[in-house]
This record gives structure tokens, sequence and C-alpha cells, in this order.
């Protein structure tokens, strides 16, 4: 009987073994085929130039492409400022300045205007980088 009992317990530590490894195995292969993001030390490039300016005050704003474009409209009634072509819309009024920010991508000139005025603030011309 205690020969018996000796030869389970062999056999469930034997189990218990085997179980670890595979275990231990699958973890590393599972870790392996994760994606592993860079590590966020070095800069990928400078920063792109910042453009900014002020609607209905600068008329119009130049930025090149590549260029980070920071417009500011303020008008005195409460309004809605936008850059159809670029899909840019913000509300606007007095003490409430309206921000309009994009990455210029594409020359060309595009205008901004107040909806509820009817009105064109000013515009944002892009050049070629």
């Amino acid at each position: 009987m205690e020969a018996v009992l000796r030869r389970l317990l062999y056999v469930i530590c034997g189990l218990v073994l085997v179980i670890v490894v595979i275990s231990a195995v699958s973890d590393r292969i599972s870790a392996g085929d994760r994606a592993v993001a860079p590590p966020v030390t070095a800069a990928t490039g400078p920063a792109a130039p910042t453009v900014r300016g002020t609607l209905p005050r600068d008329r119009t704003i130049r930025a090149r492409t590549g260029d980070a474009v920071t417009v500011t409209v303020q008008t005195a009634a409460p309004d809605e400022a936008a850059v159809e072509a670029l899909g840019l819309q913000v509300q606007t009024g007095p003490g409430l300045p309206g921000t309009l920010e994009f990455v210029a991508q594409a020359p060309g000139s595009y205008p901004v205007e107040l909806l509820d005025a009817d009105r064109t603030a000013g515009t944002i011309v892009v050049t070629p980088g």
C-alpha cells in the first residue's frame, strides 16, 4: 500500500512539473509574438513651424505646407467661424475667441467664413513649403 501511494505521489509531482514547464514555454512564445512600441528616446525630427494669426485683424494669414496653423477668430456678436474646405468650424463671440488649428497640407487660399454674419473674416494662404 505504501509503495502504491509513493508511486501516485511521484506521478502527481511529475504532472505538476510538466504543467509548470509548459506554462513557462507558452508565456515565452506569446511574449515573442506581442508588438512592442519603440522606445520614446529620440525626436523623429524638428517640430513643424507654427503660424499664428488673429482674424479679422490680420485679414490674411500666410503659411507653408507642413506648418502648424493656429487662427484665433474674434467677433463682436456670437457667430460660427468656418473653413469649409478644411472641414473646420468653431463657435466665437464677444469674450469667446474661437481657435482653428490644423496642419497645412495643400497649397491654396482658404477663406474663413463667419456663417451667421454671412461674411469673410479673412483668408489663410498656404504656399508650397
